[in-house]
């Protein structure tokens, strides 16, 4: 599991036992009482009055070796009565996890050992409505996708949301979905609800999640790059979400290769975005064959012009490889500013890697300085929707997490 990035990291010293124990178990797993002890450094007393406190609410259960699965224990030499440890119980809460993209909308719930179930999409077209209502839309939204998965109330829920997000104040700053702007989504959802509610860039959720699935990228530091509706970027240091002074994290999609460049949505011409986004491709993919087409493209339409690239159209192959000449311009700045040890490209957008990655490596060679690629791996990673959902969840586990301790007494 990949190390949580809240601000309890921050002052552990003077955090409760109670959510000191919480925060070992959400990043490490099933754990022993006495490895719980050496590893907070911490008294044995201390940490069986924090467990037991704990378990005795439900919050913890104990689980013998058998049932956790072999690759998450540790290799033992010795033969004996299997060790008791401590993990989540399951029935200790529910969270939410909300994203928000383009014309459309998913939310799905989790169990305090973050088991995501099935989520209910519906389409949800927010431009055209105000602050207000945006926020009345999507609480309209996470009722009805509570009432269809049976959830008569969450403990917290955790939003994804596509373009400029504030994750301090749960402020939607600016959203190429929105027409309106600094949308105080957090604040009107927690009235609702009743429960604590964090907004995220959909990017940086992504991120996230890719470092739960494989600890490459929870090591050092790690671009993600989300290539899909918009683009986004998901900083990792350490496994930890970098989100910058505003807690917004980076508008990379939104870095100006050209001043004559393409039109993006936020109204600049040459941003990244402008040229490798969905509907960038879409409408210039269109342009090239002389059939032009307003309305954003579909999942299937954008799957047919990567066919139609991947099979040999040559205006439609220029198209694709002019946008990873873009995207190897971008990816290279981030090469001689963070020096990253892995930029992964993922999101919907991998649709197209057999048309984008051989031409990234291809112009990334040129552009890159020498030897600057010697200790960076750039690949593409897999997409799966359930991403943005599973990288949301985790600040929706932090926050249950942070009622579960201050429940104790």
């Amino acid at each position: 599991m990949v190390e949580f990035s809240s601000a309890y990291e921050e002052n552990s010293a003077r955090l409760r036992p109670e959510r000191l124990v919480l925060s070992h178990l959400r990043q490490f797993g099933a754990t022993a009482r006495a490895d719980l002890a050496r590893q907070l450094g911490l008294s044995p007393a201390t940490v069986s009055a924090a467990t037991a406190a704990l378990a005795a609410r439900g919050v913890l259960r104990e689980v013998a070796d058998d049932e956790i699965p072999p690759q998450t224990l540790p290799v033992r030499n010795i033969r004996g009565r299997p060790s008791v440890r401590l993990d989540f119980a399951a029935d200790a809460g529910t969270v939410a996890s909300l994203r928000v993209g383009y014309a459309r909308a998913e939310l799905a719930l989790a169990d305090a050992q973050g088991s995501l179930r099935a989520p209910v999409i519906e389409d949800l077209v927010l431009r055209g409505r105000s602050a207000d209502e945006v926020c009345a839309t999507l609480a309209a939204f996470v009722d009805r996708a509570l009432a269809a998965l049976r959830a008569p109330r969450i403990d917290a829920l955790a939003v994804a949301f596509q373009g400029f997000v504030d994750a301090e104040r749960g402020v939607v700053v600016w959203s190429p979905v929105l027409d309106c702007r600094d949308v105080s989504l957090a604040a009107s959802l927690r009235a609702h609800l009743e429960c604590p509610v964090a907004v995220e860039n959909d990017a940086g959720a992504l991120a996230l999640s890719l470092a739960q699935r494989d600890r490459r990228y929870a090591r050092g530091r790690t671009a993600a790059i989300l290539l899909g509706e918009g683009v986004g970027l998901g900083l990792l240091f350490d496994g930890k979400l970098y989100r910058g002074v505003r807690a917004g994290g980076s508008e990379y999609g939104h870095i100006r290769i050209g001043a004559h460049g393409p039109q993006c949505r936020c109204g600049a011409r040459g941003c990244i975005e402008a040229s490798i986004a969905d509907y960038a491709l879409y409408r210039d993919v269109r342009l090239a064959l002389g059939t032009p087409a307003a309305a954003p493209a579909d999942e299937a339409e954008m799957a047919e012009l990567v066919a139609l690239a991947a099979a040999g159209n040559a205006r439609a192959a220029a198209v694709f490889d002019g946008a990873a000449q873009v995207l190897a311009e971008g990816v290279s700045i981030l090469l001689q500013l963070l020096q990253p040890e892995n930029v992964v490209v993922a999101g919907p957008g991998v649709r197209a890697r057999a048309l984008l990655e051989p031409a990234l490596r291809r112009h990334l060679a040129q552009l890159a300085t020498p030897g600057i690629l010697d200790h960076t791996t750039v690949e593409f990673a897999d997409f799966e929707p359930v991403q943005f959902l599973a990288g949301a969840l985790r600040r929706g586990l932090e926050m249950l997490d942070d009622s579960l301790a201050a429940r104790s007494p």
